[in-house]
């Protein structure tokens, strides 16, 4: 599932008064440390997002004992056992006004997720940047659209190859040349992976998502299972958050994401 709160309809104040106890002290002072006061909202609205759905995926009453660690560069994940049993994975992405949480639990399968979203009305110098990080081909066919449309498709391109170096856990590490993305006229996504990509195996699924306009989200789940454990990812199997956090923890409205395209 994709859960998805919006930054305006809360300021830093009231969040925090409400629900910063949640947090550790590790998180807090990370949260001190920032001079931006919409990086300290972004930051505070997700961590509160991740304690009180995950929270509730392994029925802990209360969001603040979630065993949350911090990994390299940051990146929180979840010390628990109960975690492991439940084969639970997720991952956060922000843009402008937008917090994004996925979450998986498959615990049948080795599974490693990624997401990212973008907002899609900040503008980019889209030749040099697809030049230097995108794959030969997804150059020339975002190049060859008309000037209207590179936008929204350097945006599909790059929030997909975001959410396979995440799921991956490399970052920037991994040759963004080597592997790329193709939408076919009917809305068919495919990607395609050098030989000379390191360590890349597993069985690979992208989705390319709006939950809002101007946002775009990539979506990428890859299961070791052999054969490949079945994936469904429809429009009921998403929902984005309602603005307010109910007495249980987690936002109690919810309404379908249009899939734009997907593959298998």
């Amino acid at each position: 599932q994709l859960w998805q709160a919006d930054t305006d309809e809360w300021s830093f104040s009231g969040l925090s008064a409400k629900y910063g106890h949640w947090l550790s002290e590790a998180e807090q002072a990370r949260l001190k440390r920032l001079r931006s006061p919409q990086a300290a909202l972004r930051l505070l609205l997700g961590r509160v997002l991740m304690r009180g759905v995950l929270s509730r995926y392994l029925h802990i009453p209360n969001p603040q004992e979630l065993p949350v660690v911090a990994e390299a560069g940051g990146k929180p994940a979840l010390a628990s056992a109960s975690a492991d049993e439940a084969g639970l994975i997720f991952n956060l992405t922000h843009s402008q006004r937008k917090v994004l949480l996925a979450v998986a639990m498959m615990p049948d399968a080795q599974v490693s997720l990624g997401v990212d979203i973008e907002w899609m009305k900040r503008k980019r110098r889209v030749s040099p940047i697809a030049h230097r990080y995108f794959a030969e081909d997804e150059c020339s066919g975002l190049l060859s659209l008309p000037q209207s449309q590179r936008l929204e498709r350097f945006y599909t391109l790059w929030t997909l190859k975001e959410a396979y170096i995440k799921a991956r856990g490399l970052g920037l590490a991994l040759p963004l040349q080597q592997f790329a993305f193709s939408l076919g006229g009917s809305g068919l996504l495919t990607a395609r992976f050098s030989p000379m990509l390191p360590n890349h195996s597993g069985h690979w699924r992208f989705w390319s998502l709006q939950t809002a306009p101007d946002y775009r989200i990539g979506l990428s789940i890859a299961t070791a299972a052999n054969p490949p454990q079945p994936v469904t990812i429809a429009p009921e199997a998403f929902c984005v958050t309602a603005p307010a956090l109910s007495s249980s923890s987690v936002p109690s409205s919810t309404v379908p994401v249009k899939v734009l395209s997907a593959t298998s």
